[in-house]
């Protein structure tokens, strides 16, 4: 599909093209224009000049665009690596199943692991996101996933308490998009 299009686009300005130099052309445009043949000395320091200013200016602006996209990348990435946390999180919370607690405990252990090595991703790259509103939904989501008392949950019994699981599950995931937002905008 994108191919096509960039097939018409590539086409439809190629024909818009042609009627232009048509146009040029059919009314005369080029004929009154007179060439100097003489070329001055500032005129070829100033195309050589012009050159180098274009050519390191454009090296710069593309390497610097190419290493802000490869930290946000990189960062996105371990976003989406605890969103996938969060996922396998609620998916489990979401069963039927008895909850086993130490399972529970792991997987919430492993999100928090994610959050840290964010926060350590988003101090070498320097970047100035603030991540507290996050750890202050991760703890909530602990503090209750581990509120427990016993060795395991039973959906019937315990189901008020694991849908606030769930509920914070969604709070940590719509935290972490408001942080995909907030690096993309930088």
């Amino acid at each position: 599909m994108k191919k096509a299009l960039k097939w018409l686009a590539t086409i439809g300005i190629s024909v818009i093209l042609f009627f232009f130099c048509r146009s040029i052309y059919c009314s005369q445009w080029l004929c009154n224009m007179e060439y100097e043949t003489q070329v001055s000395p500032l005129d070829i320091i100033n195309i050589i000049v012009t050159t180098f200013v274009a050519l390191y200016l454009g090296h710069y602006i593309t390497k610097k665009l190419s290493e802000e996209r490869y930290e946000k990348e990189f960062i996105i990435d371990d976003l989406r690596h605890i969103e996938t946390n969060i996922d396998e999180l609620y998916t489990y919370f979401k069963s039927n199943s008895k909850k086993n607690v130490s399972e529970v405990g792991e997987k919430i252990d492993i999100l928090g692991k994610s959050i840290d090595r964010l926060k350590a991703t988003l101090s070498i790259f320097e970047y100035d996101i603030s991540v507290s509103s996050l750890d202050d939904k991760y703890k909530k989501l602990y503090t209750e996933g581990t509120n427990f008392d016993g060795n395991s949950w039973d959906p019937q019994i315990d189901a008020t308490h694991i849908d606030l699981c769930i509920s914070y599950c969604g709070i940590v995931t719509t935290e972490i998009r408001k942080i995909v937002k907030n690096i993309n905008n930088k």
